[in-house]
């Protein structure tokens, strides 16, 4: 592995912003029915040196900015020097003129603590069906019709102990978790989205609230949206789960952090029981300011970067 894994190639050269992207690149160019990856000898393009190319079939809006910049006007991305990359360090394989690549074998080579952006970029170029092949896809939420409606905070209630499942998950089960964990929280942004959108359109202010965190995820927020009351900016991150109201959630160092400096301006939208079919609404509920100064939650250090937040007085489920 390259100590420098975030710029490749010469100019323009292909630059990852982060590791994030970097990833979430790697889950998209695994896909083969978005993109494919061939070699061309040097006699046959008649260059000084042998070409790898990867052409993008999927839509040009699923694609990472990191390709885009790289991206010529007929879709295609040369960069001898990243594709070779992949092949010594991702389990991409030459294989005649093609480079073959398998999910089971890519993901195996993901770092700690970016296999949500591997199976991100991945799963965002599954437009087309492929059969015979194991996708690890789950049951897309559907949210058509269904709108937020907004509760108080959770009363501090104990919630009874629940005896922990003991059977181990195997890594199929795993991803497709993962996979399942990415469209519930993709679905409550949307909602809330939705919700903002709706709001402000109703009042006199002619913004537009941002999902920012379809393009940059690693700002602390998912919307930026607009007080209607001060025409302030709105800081919203959003907390989903198919759990009910009680349910702790986790929030990272950087979103704490964040929660800091826009304290007066900082929201979380906690979504919950997304997944209940019946309901015409979904829940949720809000939690305004710095994070770790708030009366009816606790902050519970965990050993990842990530720490657990849950209501006063209840106990883990």
């Amino acid at each position: 592995m390259s100590d420098n894994i975030l710029v490749w190639g010469e100019k323009p050269q292909l630059k990852f912003k982060n590791e994030s992207e970097y990833y979430r690149t790697l889950g998209q160019l695994t896909n083969e029915q978005a993109f494919t990856i061939s070699f061309e000898p040097n006699k046959k393009t008649g260059s000084y040196s042998d070409a790898y190319r990867i052409r993008a079939l999927t839509r040009t809006q699923n694609i990472t900015d990191a390709l885009k910049r790289k991206m010529t006007t007929n879709k295609r991305i040369n960069c001898n020097e990243y594709i070779q990359h992949l092949i010594a360090s991702h389990n991409f394989v030459l294989s005649g003129n093609e480079v073959k690549r398998n999910y089971d074998d890519v993901i195996t080579t993901v770092a700690d603590g970016y296999l949500d952006d591997f199976i991100q970029g991945y799963n965002e170029t599954l437009d087309v069906s492929v059969g015979g092949k194991v996708l690890y896809l789950t049951e897309k939420i559907d949210m058509s019709g269904k709108k937020l409606k907004e509760q108080k905070q959770p009363a501090l209630t104990k919630l009874r102990r629940q005896k922990k499942n003991k059977k181990k998950v195997g890594k199929r089960d795993y991803i497709s978790i993962q996979i399942e964990n990415f469209e519930i929280g993709e679905a409550g942004e949307r909602l809330v989205w939705e919700y903002e959108k709706t709001i402000i359109k109703n009042s006199r202010f002619a913004y537009d609230p941002e999902w920012v965190s379809r393009k940059d995820d690693s700002l602390g927020y998912d919307i930026k949206s607009y007080d209607i009351e001060t025409g302030n900016t709105k800081y919203i991150e959003v907390k989903t789960t198919s759990g009910g109201k009680t349910t702790p959630f986790f929030i990272s160092d950087n979103e704490l952090e964040c929660s800091r400096e826009y304290a007066d301006n900082y929201y979380i939208y906690r979504v919950y029981s997304i997944k209940n079919k019946k309901a015409d609404k979904i829940d949720f509920y809000v939690i305004k300011g710095d994070i770790t100064k708030q009366k009816n939650f606790e902050i519970i250090k965990t050993r990842d970067s990530l720490v657990k937040v849950k209501s006063k007085d209840e106990t883990d489920v």
